[in-house]
């Protein structure tokens, strides 16, 4: 470009430099909106999938009125069926410190190591374990909300009577990264919903279950099984002991709410910047048309001293060019950082 153009288009600037950090602030935070919104919504996304993957999250739960606990290896002889953990679920009571009951769920596993499916990270203390003395692992935004930690004792009212339980860990389950009791509850908390976890054997002796006795299976599926055709096979053997509900893991209530939270989160990502970088786009427009009313003396000289056009155009270009450059250097500069910073804050709200 012409050095006269160049002197110029540093004269416009200092003659205007208020305007123009303005229009690059604008510019540098829609840029920033956008690194930081759609890189967090891909983070947090992968961090969704990572945790689902690593936990084996269920592909479907099976609720039966009871079933004998051997059924669960007819489930795993089944072809597409990769694991299979039968479960003991009872929803009661709890009792907060300051006496104010809220709702609880029991969850009993059949076995004292990580169970097949909806494995659990124990964030503290250790996975429970059969005694004397009842144990049981928490969830994670129970425990955090009223500040329970491993050695503490919990009372879920079980028949009436509060049941102390030694808590042995804080479990984080991949079910429960927004806790939801079910499909139903329109707006789910931790703080009224506790979810327990304890040996298959001390939540039948607790509720007066028979023993050997289950009444939920979770599954998880082989990636290669036709999920309708297995899912209709389990269906089948379950139905003689009173199938009542079949959820497939995009209606599990935890994971629902996420995606819903992540479409959300999407589009925010979208329209959000897109707004910003609108409003800066018009600002730089409005201020340009400024100058050239402003400055037609100008024009008109340079146009006599033999410039084109499109040396005129190019010039004033280069002008919103500048302005674009370096709010998008700021921006990418200052979005990446935020975008660890969302990505980190939300991963922590979901203990993931």
């Amino acid at each position: 470009m012409n050095k006269l153009f160049m002197r110029k288009t540093l004269r416009d600037f200092r003659a205007s430099w208020a305007q123009s950090v303005a229009l690059m602030f604008i510019v540098a935070l829609g840029i920033a909106a956008y690194v930081a919104l759609v890189g967090s919504y891909r983070d947090l996304k992968s961090s969704y999938d990572r945790t689902y993957e690593t936990l084996h999250f269920a592909d479907a739960t099976f609720a039966v009125a009871e079933a004998p606990l051997a059924v669960a290896d007819e489930l795993r002889a089944l072809a597409g069926v990769t694991a299979v953990t039968p479960r003991l679920i009872r929803d009661t009571g709890y009792e907060l410190p300051d006496g104010e009951p809220i709702r609880a769920r029991l969850i009993g596993l059949p076995q004292t190591t990580q169970p097949d499916v909806n494995q659990l990270v124990i964030a503290e203390g250790q996975f429970f374990s059969d005694g004397a003395t009842p144990t049981s692992l928490v969830e994670a935004h129970f425990a955090d909300i009223y500040g329970i930690q491993p050695g503490d004792a919990v009372t879920p009212i079980i028949n009436g009577d509060s049941v102390p339980l030694r808590v042995a860990g804080i479990g984080i389950s991949p079910e429960y990264l927004i806790v939801s009791p079910s499909q139903q509850d329109m707006f789910p908390s931790a703080r009224t919903f506790a979810v327990l976890w304890l040996p298959l054997t001390t939540v039948q002796i607790l509720t007066g279950s028979n023993a050997d006795v289950v009444n939920e299976f979770t599954v998880l599926l082989d990636e290669t099984a036709v999920a309708d055709t297995v899912i209709r096979q389990i269906q089948e053997i379950l139905q003689p002991y009173e199938l009542e509900t079949t959820i497939l893991q995009t209606d599990q209530p935890s994971n629902a709410l996420l995606q819903q939270d992540v479409a959300g989160y999407k589009e925010l990502a979208n329209m959000m910047p897109a707004i910003i970088l609108l409003v800066a786009a018009i600002s730089v427009y409005v201020l340009l048309g400024r100058m050239v009313r402003a400055q037609q003396p100008q024009v008109g000289l340079m146009k006599a001293l033999g410039y084109s056009t499109s040396d005129v155009l190019r010039h004033y270009l280069l002008f919103a060019l500048v302005i674009g450059l370096v709010g998008l250097v700021l921006g990418v500069c200052g979005g990446i950082p935020l975008a660890r910073w969302v990505t980190s804050a939300y991963a922590q709200e979901l203990s993931i």
